[in-house]
């Protein structure tokens, strides 16, 4: 039997997040998502390109909630779109300051992040 110090349920955004930061620092990890590909409703975000988040103000961010999105001001002061930025270097800015994965520029893209995420998953 197999032992995993994490296991991460759901292979989302914040899924992928988790399980590459638990495997960076050491953990065993183990992601499980029910769909045939991380990231499925993902890959439904910027004409298909995987917005990931974007690079505007906390204020910014709040403002495209609908209604009031001031409730969540006290989650995004602990963790914003601008750790997110910090925590995926290997993603890039494109010209519409949505940050989105790298493997999605000038290529088809075969599964938001995957490429990505497979060769994190793999140190």
């Amino acid at each position: 039997m197999k032992h995993f110090d994490t296991i991460v349920i759901g292979g989302g955004s914040a899924g992928m997040m988790a399980t590459i930061a638990s495997a960076f620092y050491g953990q065993q990890t183990l992601l499980i998502e029910k769909n045939k590909r991380l990231g499925k409703k993902l890959a439904g975000t910027g004409g298909g390109r995987c917005n990931v988040t974007n690079n505007g103000t906390l204020d910014d961010l709040l403002a495209g909630i609908p209604g009031n999105g001031r409730f969540l001001y006290s989650v995004f002061s602990q963790f914003d779109n601008h750790d997110i930025i910090a925590f995926s270097r290997t993603m890039v800015s494109n010209s519409r300051s949505r940050i989105t994965d790298v493997s999605s520029l000038g290529q088809t893209n075969h599964g938001p992040l995957s490429r990505l995420w497979r060769i994190k998953f793999r140190n």
